[in-house]
């Protein structure tokens, strides 16, 4: 769900507002990638400089930007492509794609940089919580008793991420297309890896119904994941200075989450 709200602005004051953040501010974060190092706020700047030239350069044909919030929530497909998690114990089982869920959301600004086409930047937080899954039928031993058993080896992943996103949408008269890329940078990225004896009922381990193998950040945790998005929304009603419009979006993955083993998760 997108709201959007009408702001005239100027490039005088956009200049104005890069200037002030350009200046040097204490403290900073480094950031190492492929071997370079990087401030962190070096970083943001850098960004903040590319939107803005973007925004700049469409002003001299765009109307006044609008800038709005959206509220994502949804279903996520897990596709682990894995048989072990490194560090973790493992049965060599392939993983089986599952459900979860994912919420978050966005500011956005958009401008019209020539007839009916619209590029949008935003930025955002992302909440996801899925599995991934499998089922083993194996012989277990239990105060010296045998028997045959399936076992459930079950993978709960949690991620809190920010996100960077930047689009171009297409207005029809009743209907917008949307096409995209973005990136998200994980904040939280935790595993818990566990196993449960799902058959016969009744038995459990010595630990209880449910044993843990292992937890903590996803090995190889990869710190860029790359996305496409695909969206479609209608145009929406005006309340008061506000436009709200419903949509539909599709974040179809272009790497994986872990450089250590190929783990991605799409979500509609």
């Amino acid at each position: 769900l997108a709201l959007h709200h009408r702001v005239a602005i100027t490039r005088h004051e956009l200049i104005c507002f890069f200037d002030a953040w350009w200046r040097p501010h204490t403290g900073s974060v480094s950031v190492y990638r492929s071997g370079t190092k990087l401030s962190g706020t070096t970083a943001i700047r850098y960004c903040t400089l590319t939107v803005l030239l973007l925004v700049l350069h469409s002003s001299v044909f765009a109307t006044d930007p609008w800038f709005g919030l959206a509220v994502r929530g949804g279903a996520s497909l897990s596709n682990p492509q894995f048989s072990s998690l490194p560090g973790y114990p493992s049965a060599n089982i392939a993983y089986d794609p599952s459900i979860g869920f994912q919420i978050g959301g966005d500011l956005l600004a958009g401008v019209e940089f020539a007839p009916r086409w619209w590029m949008i930047v935003g930025a955002g937080v992302t909440s996801l919580n899925t599995t991934a899954q499998s089922r083993e039928t194996t012989t277990l031993s239990i105060d010296d008793e045998a028997f045959t058993a399936v076992v459930l080896h079950n993978i709960e992943f949690t991620y809190l991420s920010t996100d960077l996103r930047l689009a171009v949408m297409y207005a029809f008269p009743a209907i917008r297309l949307q096409l995209g890329v973005f990136g998200r940078v994980p904040l939280i990225a935790s595993v818990e890896q566990s196993q449960e004896i799902v058959e016969p009922p009744g038995i459990e381990f010595p630990e209880g119904s449910v044993r843990i193998d292992g937890e903590g950040e996803l090995p190889g945790l990869a710190r860029l994941v790359q996305y496409l998005e695909v969206g479609i929304a209608s145009n929406g009603d005006d309340v008061g200075a506000f436009h709200i419009s419903p949509y539909i979006m599709a974040e179809i993955p272009l790497s994986s989450i872990s450089t250590d083993v190929a783990w991605s998760i799409s979500t509609l």
